[in-house]
């Protein structure tokens, strides 16, 4: 990986200015928008810092699924390994859109998805930067 830098990611969370980190803000279910929304797109969004990204996964007999792929911000998918990525399913209902809701606000206060010193280098593409140091 090459440095990144959170411009590269359009429409992605961005770093809160002066590098700050990005404050929480407990998710509603209205936030996850409707459930027609999913029949043609995807969702993005972010809670602190954790990103996510929700679609409706489709295979063939079974039943549809609510995926959620959540990994640390600040920087977008296409620019975090995937090593760093995790998934959670629900089932494709109302109720799955809630307990979804659920487990993102749990998630985002239980870790925080905060990146250790290896994690940070293995996105930034080099060593991270010593303690108090603000690259924003």
């Amino acid at each position: 990986f090459g440095v990144l830098d959170p411009r590269d990611c359009p429409g992605g969370p961005k770093p809160a200015s002066g590098g700050q980190k990005r404050t929480m803000t407990e998710l509603k279910r209205s936030d996850l928008l409707s459930m027609g929304f999913y029949e043609k797109s995807r969702f993005t969004g972010s809670i602190g810092n954790l990103n996510y990204i929700l679609e409706k996964k489709n295979e063939e007999g079974q039943p549809p699924l609510l995926l959620c792929t959540y990994f640390p911000g600040p920087y977008c998918s296409d620019k975090t390994p995937d090593e760093l990525k995790k998934t959670h399913e629900e089932e494709y209902s109302e109720e799955g859109f809630v307990r979804m809701t659920e487990f993102l606000n749990e998630t985002a206060a239980r870790t925080g998805m905060e990146l250790t010193d290896e994690e940070l280098d293995q996105v930034a593409g080099g060593p991270a930067l010593p303690a108090g140091v603000n690259i924003y």
